[in-house]
Formats: C-alpha cells, sequence, structure tokens
C-alpha cells in the first residue's frame, strides 16, 4: 500500500472516531440515582436524578451536555460562564479551577442562579476529548452543596471516554 493510501485510510478513521465522540461515554450514576438519556433544544442530554427528597425541595441531579470544542478549553470555558450569565437568572459565578479526569486536564467552575424560582449551587465540569467538550453539570439547592460534593466527584471521576476497539 502506498503511503499516501495509509495515510489518508488513518486520517479518515481518526475522523469519524472523533464525529462519535459524543456518543461513547459512560458515568457511573451512584445507589438510588436514575439515569436517562433525552433531548433537550435539539441536543443530547444524559439526565442523572438523585432520590427524591423528604424536605420536600428541588432534588439534585446531574446533566451532560457533549458540544463540539471550536477554541482551546480556558476560552471554552470562559464562553460558557458568559453564556450562563447572558441567559440565566441571577447567576453569579464563585470559583474557578482545574481538575484532572481519567488524565485528561479538564476545568470547572461553580455557580449559582435561581431556576424556577429555587435558588441552586452548581459546579460545571468541562472535559475536552477530541474536538469536544463533555460538560457536566451538577446542581443542588443553595445551602446543600457541601452534602453532595463527594458524591459529584465520584460521578465526574467515573466519567469515562469509550475509545473503538481495535479488530
Amino acid at each position: 500500500m502506498k503511503p499516501y493510501k495509509l495515510l489518508f485510510i488513518l486520517l479518515l478513521f481518526f475522523t469519524a472516531c472523533n464525529m462519535a465522540a459524543p456518543l461513547d461515554y459512560s458515568v457511573t450514576p451512584p445507589d438510588g440515582w436514575r439515569m436517562y438519556d433525552t433531548v433537550m433544544l435539539d441536543r443530547d442530554v444524559r439526565i442523572l436524578q438523585g432520590p427524591d427528597s423528604t424536605m420536600g425541595e428541588v432534588r439534585p441531579f446531574v446533566n451532560i451536555i457533549v458540544q463540539p470544542m471550536n477554541k482551546k478549553l480556558p476560552d471554552f470555558t470562559q464562553a460558557n460562564m458568559s453564556y450562563l450569565k447572558k441567559h440565566g437568572e441571577h447567576v453569579m459565578i464563585q470559583q474557578t479551577g482545574t481538575v484532572v479526569v481519567k488524565g485528561i486536564n479538564a476545568s470547572w467552575f461553580t455557580y449559582t442562579n435561581v431556576h424556577g424560582g429555587v435558588e441552586r449551587a452548581s459546579v460545571n465540569y468541562i472535559i475536552p476529548v477530541g474536538d469536544y467538550g463533555y460538560m457536566i453539570t451538577c446542581a443542588v439547592n443553595a445551602g446543600h452543596m457541601d452534602e453532595y460534593a463527594q458524591i459529584f466527584d465520584d460521578i465526574v471521576q467515573s466519567f469515562y471516554c469509550i475509545k473503538p476497539t481495535e479488530e
């Protein structure tokens, strides 16, 4: 096989893998949590819902949205924070930072907002894989983040991008 043909085949293979990336990931929900996939605003979304609250509060949840990244991680993270502040209700960015998830350098930021009249506290993780940003948003009623921080961290650290198997 001529070298340029091999290069072309490899290029097609890696392009196809990157195009398939949004569908190829897994996370592990905690015991008692419900996980399902749905479509919201024309985007595939995976949702993890905590158990019903006995206090009549909105239950904790995690949603995962995969979006093409057309910029470097810091710029992509900043663009997401700006979008939230512009389109969300009473959004206040609290902290930002970086974290390693399964060997991948990722970013995170915390924020508060009002959702359906309820003040919420959230942490958003952005894990870049190939040309995509896997955005994992973990939310709970304000004042309860400390109770769920380890659960949310465990969910994020369970993230795994499934690589195609070689035959």
